[in-house]
This record gives C-alpha cells, sequence and structure tokens, in this order.
C-alpha cells in the first residue's frame, strides 16, 4: 500500500507538477475575473460660470455602487470617484434640481455603475456682486482685574467683498475671527482675519486690529479743601478770598484713588497780576498726572484785593 502511494506522488513527478502549477495559476486567474460590487461615498463637484457663485449643494454626497472585476476594484478602493456637474452655461441666480445619471459618474471604463442613491442634487447659484461691509471685532473674554477695554479699532475699518447676491444684499457688516483679551493688561495690536460669511468662501484679507486696554478708573471726592492764594511779593495789604474751601471730585485708577490723600492736590486762585479791587476768579488745581479733575465746586472764587470794607454806623 505504502508503495501505491509513494509511486503516485513520486513517479513521473515533474509533469505532475507542471499540472499542478498551472491548475493554480487558472484558479488566481478566474478568481481576479470575478465580478464584485462596492459601494462609494461620493462627493459632488459643481462648476459654475467665473461670474456666479455656488452657495449650496444638497446632498453634498451620493452614495455610487459600483461593479467590475475584483484586481481592478481593488486599484480604486481608497481613490476618489466624484460625480461631475458642469453649469457654467448659467448666469443668473436660481435653484436648480438636477437628476444624477450615470455618465455623470467619473469612473473608469472598467467600472460599471449598477446603482445611484440618491439620484438628484439641488443646487443653488447665485449671480456675483461686489459690496463695501464695515469691520465688526469679535472679542472673547474679560481684562484682567482692575482694567477695562477703552476702545477697539480696526485698519482698515472697511473692507469691499466679491460674492452672492443673495447673500451680500442684506449685509452691511463682516465680523472678525475672535480677538481674545482675557487676563490682558496692555494694549496691543493684532493682525487676525474675518469669518466667511458663506461655506467655501476663500480669499478673505486680513485687518489690524487695535485693542486698548486702560487701568479701570474710579472716583473720589475730597471735600472742604482749602483754597490757596498765589501772589506776587509785592502784594500786600488786605486780600480776602470766598469761599475758603472747596470741594473736589477727582478720577483715576483704582489703586492710585485708594492712596490720595488731600496734601496731593494743591486748589488756588492766581492773583499775581492783579491790583486792587473785586474778582471773580477761576479755581485752578495742581495735581499728580495720574488723575483727572471731574469737577470743582464752586468753581470761581470772589476775591478782594487791597479794599477795606466800610462798615455802617
Amino acid at each position: 500500500m505504502k508503495k501505491i502511494i509513494k509511486s503516485i506522488f513520486i513517479h513521473n513527478y515533474i509533469p505532475k507538477l507542471v499540472v499542478l502549477l498551472l491548475a493554480c495559476s487558472v484558479w488566481f486567474l478566474v478568481r481576479s475575473e470575478e465580478s464584485v460590487m462596492s459601494q462609494y461615498n461620493t462627493l459632488v463637484n459643481v462648476e459654475v460660470a467665473d461670474n456666479m457663485f455656488l452657495t449650496d449643494v444638497n446632498p453634498r454626497k451620493i452614495n455610487v455602487t459600483l461593479e467590475g472585476r475584483k484586481n481592478i476594484m481593488k486599484e480604486y478602493i481608497n481613490k476618489n470617484i466624484p460625480i461631475n456637474l458642469d453649469l457654467r452655461n448659467k448666469q443668473k441666480t436660481q435653484s436648480i434640481h438636477l437628476s444624477i445619471t450615470k455618465d455623470k459618474v467619473n469612473c473608469p471604463p472598467e467600472l460599471f455603475v449598477k446603482k445611484i442613491e440618491p439620484d438628484y442634487v439641488d443646487v443653488q447659484i447665485d449671480r456675483g456682486i461686489k459690496k463695501s461691509l464695515t469691520i465688526e471685532i469679535k472679542t472673547h473674554g474679560n481684562p484682567s482685574i482692575g482694567h477695562t477695554l477703552k476702545r477697539i479699532s480696526a485698519n482698515p475699518s472697511v473692507i469691499e467683498i466679491t460674492g452672492p447676491e443673495t447673500i451680500l444684499k442684506e449685509k452691511t457688516s463682516i465680523f472678525t475671527k475672535p480677538i481674545s483679551i482675557a487676563g490682558m493688561d496692555n494694549s496691543f495690536t493684532q493682525r487676525i482675519g474675518v469669518e466667511p460669511l458663506y461655506h467655501g468662501q476663500t480669499n478673505l484679507p486680513d485687518v489690524d486690529v487695535y485693542v486698548d486696554i486702560v487701568p479701570s478708573l474710579k472716583t473720589r471726592t475730597l471735600t472742604e479743601v482749602k483754597l490757596q492764594i498765589v501772589k506776587s511779593p509785592m502784594q500786600a495789604g488786605n486780600i480776602s478770598i470766598k469761599p475758603v474751601e472747596v470741594d473736589i471730585e477727582i478720577e483715576g485708577s483704582e489703586s492710585y484713588i485708594h492712596d490720595l490723600k488731600e496734601s496731593d492736590i494743591i486748589v488756588y486762585v492766581n492773583i499775581s497780576d492783579l491790583k486792587e479791587g473785586k474778582y471773580e476768579l477761576p479755581i485752578r488745581t495742581i495735581i499728580h498726572r495720574n488723575y483727572n479733575i471731574k469737577s470743582i465746586s464752586p468753581e470761581v472764587a470772589e476775591v478782594t484785593i487791597g479794599l477795606l470794607e466800610i462798615k455802617g454806623p
């Protein structure tokens, strides 16, 4: 029995080996020629005229089932097989309902389109127009404690945009991308882009945004501050002033206002160039540059120089 089995495998083994190899080759060839089907999630490409804008495509992708030889299908398994629609002959704003036929699927001739689902697409195209839009600056966050946003501006403050008529005709402004001012305690300038007005909008300009962040201002009122007289050495004699004290409202940063003392401010009237007589003079101040005078009450003082008051009998 063993001799018989051995004879089967060894006797004339070369022809037998050739036949085996031929059989395997035929088997692999048949397998590669097998027809298989595969589904692709296919992107819809729409081409429009240079003066037109594509504003909507729905659906954006379509399921396409293809059939072909297994070895060919493997070559395209990871490749894009788009659906191409040519609308370059359309020259006005409109909505278009298009049927997707097999010839619109850009696949190699070795593959066959078996199914398209859905077999339509809705497209919106708009005539292009130009319009000047004001820049509106978008911020997020808040400055650091003790600071505030004083002002913010863009350069340029107006830009010209080319885009779809149905979108631009209602627009008067366009937003920048958000600028963070969170925790900031100093002014700064940042170059930043603007937000698209519609899906796929490109070639948008950048603008320079100036952000002015300053210390938060507080007010404080000093009452009964003594009013001083500035005079020349040559002025002698009787000098009287009404009032002798004033109230002053002062503005400054929170830290400066907290530390403010009455001795930090000089309140005076200047009579150094005046002769004898009665005058109404403005009340002036000398104060550190980190403060602003909001108000003085009263604003004018009555001054009498060198005149004796005559009393009745």
